[in-house]
Formats: structure tokens, C-alpha cells, sequence
């Protein structure tokens, strides 16, 4: 039955999952956080103490552990390694199944970091910044598809790439020099504007390609496409927020 779908709910349906598993076990992490401090235990390792924001909202810190850095190494090398053979099996054609696996895979390591990124900051925050990102991507969806504007273009996807690029240099940069907090906050506003772009133009592509083919590994490319595009929105307004 499912096969018989559209590009579209193909695409959908892998990227609507993939987020509301990622986004799943970020709320758990935070919730598991909340009920460790309450119950004076640990979670992952990780102690937490009690802080309040500007908002008067309870505000956990936790703690550092050798065991949890221990924990996100495993986790990050599983966010690589999925990653990649997402991208392999996708635009190789290879069996799609596998590749939603290691999507799923990707998703649960990532929403898991995701949700210490939140703490360590701070989960009021980090929940608001979830909010403003599915809104923006709706509307991103919106505009890439209804708009009438040719955003998958050559000349827009150059422009993106040398920002992508700039961007990263940045990022590299700050793990040898102390920036300013100004400085940073910029740049993570500069970075929200080019993943809102990305978002249009994927968007847009994925309306070109509705128009010429259907199957699930093009649908897979794309949503893991998409879904790379809000995860490094959320990140970048998260650095936006933690520098404010």
C-alpha cells in the first residue's frame, strides 16, 4: 500500500518519524533529568543541581562525569557512522529499510545529545527553540513549495555551500580561540538564515523531484536532507539563545 504513495508522503512520513523519535528522546533526557534531581539520584551518570533562570523557571545543571563523556564518545561515533551510511544507501540505491534503520540509529543519538545540549543550557530555552523551529520550518515548507520561486537552483546552491563553508571555518576556529559573545551570537544568527534557506531549497527540490520520480531511496535522500537542515536550525538558534 505504501508503495503506491506519493514522493511526498514517502518523504513525509520517513522525516515526520525520524523527528518525532529524535525529539522523543530529547524529551526524555529532560524529563529523566527532572526526575533524577527530584528523586536525588543520577541519570547517565549525571548528577544535577538546582538553578533558576531570569524567568524564575527551575533551571537543572549538571554535573560532569567521566562515565557520561564516555557516553556521548560512543554516541557521537554512532551519529557519524549512521550518517554516513544513510547518505551511502540513499543515493546508491541500496535497501531503504536499512537506511530508515541507520536513520532511526541517527535520530536516537542525536536526540539523546540533543537533550544535554538543552541542560547544560537551559531546557526552558532549549523547549522554546524546538517550538520556533517547527514553525519555521512549516513556513519554509510552505514557501519552497507554493511559492512559485526556482530556489533549487545552481546559483543559490553555490551561494549556500560558501556559506556552509564560512560557517564551518568558524566553528572550527572557536575550538582554538576564545570569540567574543557578540561576535558568536552573529554568526549563529547568520547560520539560522542559511539553514532557512537550505530548508527552501530542499523543499523546492523535493517539488522538482515529486515531478519526475517516486521511490522510497529518493525519498530517504530527501528527508534525511531535510532533517539535517532543522537539526542544524535548532543547533544554531540554541547558540544563538546560549549567547544572548
Amino acid at each position: 500500500m505504501l508503495l503506491d504513495t506519493s514522493l511526498y508522503f514517502k518523504t513525509f512520513f520517513i522525516l515526520i518519524s525520524e523527528l518525532g523519535i529524535l525529539f522523543g528522546f530529547t524529551y526524555w533526557v529532560i524529563h529523566s533529568a527532572n526526575q533524577a534531581y527530584k528523586n536525588n539520584t543520577s541519570f547517565m551518570g549525571v548528577t544535577f543541581r538546582p538553578a533558576v533562570n531570569m524567568k524564575n523557571q527551575l533551571d537543572l545543571v549538571p554535573s560532569d562525569s567521566q562515565k557520561t563523556a564516555m557516553i556521548f564518545s560512543w554516541l557521537t561515533f554512532f551519529l557519524i557512522a549512521s550518517g554516513l551510511a544513510v547518505t551511502i544507501i540513499s543515493s546508491m540505491g541500496l535497501n531503504v529499510l536499512v537506511g530508515i534503520a541507520f536513520m532511526t540509529i541517527n535520530a536516537i543519538s542525536i536526540g539523546i545529545i540533543l537533550g544535554f545540549v538543552m541542560l547544560d543550557m537551559d531546557e526552558n530555552d532549549g523547549l522554546r527553540a524546538v517550538y520556533i523551529v517547527m514553525m519555521v520550518t512549516v513556513v519554509a515548507a510552505l514557501i519552497g513549495t507554493f511559492s512559485g520561486i526556482n530556489f533549487a537552483n545552481r546559483t543559490l546552491a553555490i551561494i549556500l555551500f560558501v556559506g556552509l563553508l564560512f560557517l564551518i571555518s568558524f566553528n572550527f576556529a572557536r575550538i582554538f580561540k576564545n570569540f567574543a559573545r557578540k561576535t558568536t551570537r552573529y554568526w549563529a544568527i547568520f547560520g539560522s538564515c542559511l539553514f532557512v534557506l537550505y530548508l527552501m531549497f530542499d523543499f523546492n527540490m523535493l517539488l522538482k523531484l515529486s515531478e519526475r520520480t517516486n521511490d522510497w531511496n529518493t525519498a530517504l535522500f530527501m528527508a534525511y536532507s531535510i532533517y539535517l537542515d532543522i537539526i542544524n536550525l535548532l543547533l544554531e538558534i540554541l547558540d544563538a539563545m546560549g549567547n544572548s
